[in-house]
């Protein structure tokens, strides 16, 4: 679902610094945290991925938490599908971005996709409106994890060059993103 928010957290003490930082990479999917974003915020392409990790930050008050938010999760399926449509209505006659087709699906809409003539240019355009814009997502066979390839993926590399996520969620209201 990745909208309901489940917090996170738990403690851990370690007898060595070496354990304490190859713990940090595997309870994050190998992911180190201290160069993961660039100064815009996106995903780092020069952040490596050494080693395999898990997701293994949650507990038991946070699986408690998601538990109860269970209880309003038609409400906010309603919400994020209501602000896609919004979306889908801005971008109605915009031929600088074309909308992600979802023939035969029913998204949940954690995030609005478009795929944009200029990424740069678009989402710095959203952000100046105050939605936080991103490209969300890179290409994961880049970390060293899962070896060096030489396949090309033109359909990979258009879609990380053009793809842009909008929020959609609970907690934008509908009328900033297109008012009817």
């Amino acid at each position: 679902m990745r909208f309901l928010n489940c917090v996170d957290g738990a403690a851990i003490i370690f007898k060595s610094k070496e354990a304490y930082k190859k713990a940090l990479l595997l309870r994050d999917n190998g992911i180190n945290r201290t160069n993961f974003r660039d100064d815009r915020g996106e995903i780092n392409p020069k952040c490596d991925v050494s080693v395999p990790g898990y997701d293994g930050k949650m507990s038991n008050v946070n699986g408690y938490i998601g538990y109860q938010q269970m209880k309003h999760l038609q409400e906010l399926l309603s919400m994020h599908r209501s602000n896609a449509k919004r979306w889908s209505q801005r971008f109605a006659d915009d031929y600088s971005v074309q909308e992600l087709e979802h023939d035969n699906t029913n998204p949940n809409n954690w995030v609005y996709g478009i795929l944009a003539e200029d990424k740069i240019r678009t989402i710095d355009k959203f952000r100046e409106e105050g939605f936080y814009a991103s490209g969300v997502h890179i290409r994961n066979d880049i970390y060293s994890v899962f070896g060096k390839s030489d396949i090309e993926l033109p359909g990979v590399e258009y879609f990380n060059d053009h793809f842009v996520g909008l929020p959609c969620g609970w907690w934008i209201n509908g009328t900033e993103i297109y008012p009817k």
